[in-house]
């Protein structure tokens, strides 16, 4: 029971950083485990802790779609997604083109995320 109490708090904790707002989309989610997800910012699988620091809330969207990802590897799978090409190019792909083959392909801007957006970043 203790552990239940824990993990409640903590996700108090995660849902006060930013009022009920999700860290990369900025959409009001609400306090409810169907609505979002404690999102660890750098994934566990590149070393990222479970320390406060390290987790934010995110909708259920954003989080399925960052997955395991950093937040470069995912702005850049965004980005391409975004891209009107006929073909699907991976972010690999990509690099390789532009840098061994010098092929420049019109890639959109970059997204940003709603914690890029604020003036201090949340405690």
């Amino acid at each position: 029971m203790a552990g239940k109490s824990l993990r409640k708090a903590l996700g108090q904790k995660v849902y006060a950083k930013t009022d009920g707002v999700c860290w990369y989309c900025g959409k009001a989610i609400q306090d409810h485990p169907d609505e979002w997800h404690i999102e660890h910012v750098q994934p566990q699988r590149s070393g990222g802790s479970d320390e406060i620091w390290n987790l934010v809330p995110a909708c259920a969207r954003c989080n399925t779609s960052k997955g395991g990802r950093d937040i470069e590897e995912w702005r850049a799978g965004l980005r391409i997604q975004s891209a009107d090409w006929p073909v699907y190019f991976s972010p690999k792909q990509i690099e390789f083109l532009e840098a061994d083959l010098l092929v420049k392909l019109p890639l959109p801007e970059s997204p940003s995320f709603w914690f890029e957006t604020q003036r201090e970043a949340p405690a």
